[in-house]
């Protein structure tokens, strides 16, 4: 609130806008995430089991689970300047609409992109965080804490917890809630 660049301050309305940014980053998305990781738990007995019987694996679980599952299914971004990627001109201003959910099951980059794999060769090289880029969120850490301990206090807590038929699915307070913006499709080549 008092962090200043160049003899600015944020105004009020800025610290109310990030404010609610964190709310929905600390809240709706790690919980999201341990919907979509406890679902495919419950739907897959001979993964649940050794999980449960040894929490070292829930690490593995859980990026997993972020990549399967990433809080944000997208984000939208605006170019900064012309430039051209994979054969397509973008320009300045041009608003781009990243889809984490589709480059975190590319066929060229994870083998059997749409399972649930918690030995994945590659595991933790999932965009579910912006990947370590100028975005990368400053929450990873505890996102991945909160969701281990809630994994392992769960499994603890209920051993013989069962899925009851298809989950009711609650929208999100925050997340998947997409403006209404024109885009322009821009296919990328691999």
């Amino acid at each position: 609130m008092n962090a200043e660049v160049e003899g600015e301050k944020l105004g009020d309305h800025e610290i109310a806008l990030f404010f609610i940014l964190l709310m929905a980053a600390g809240n709706d998305s790690t919980r999201a995430t341990y919907s979509g990781i406890m679902k495919s738990l419950l739907e897959d007995r001979e993964l649940l089991e050794p999980v449960a019987a040894d929490p070292s694996l829930i690490p593995h679980v859980v990026e997993e689970g972020l990549r399967m599952y990433p809080a944000f299914a997208s984000m939208a971004r605006a170019a900064t300047k012309d430039v051209e990627l994979g054969g397509q001109q973008i320009k300045q201003g041009d608003r781009l609409l990243l889809w984490y959910l589709a480059s975190n099951r590319d066929e060229t980059k994870f083998e059997r992109p749409h399972v649930f794999d918690i030995d994945r060769a590659n595991r933790g090289e999932h965009q579910a965080f912006g990947a370590g880029g100028r975005h990368f969120c400053l929450g990873a850490a505890l996102a991945r804490l909160e969701l281990r301990v809630w994994i392992e206090e769960t499994l603890e807590r209920m051993p013989d917890l069962q899925l009851d038929g298809e989950p009711n699915r609650v929208r999100a307070l925050f997340l998947h809630q997409y403006n209404r913006i024109p885009v322009r499709r821009i296919p990328v080549a691999a």
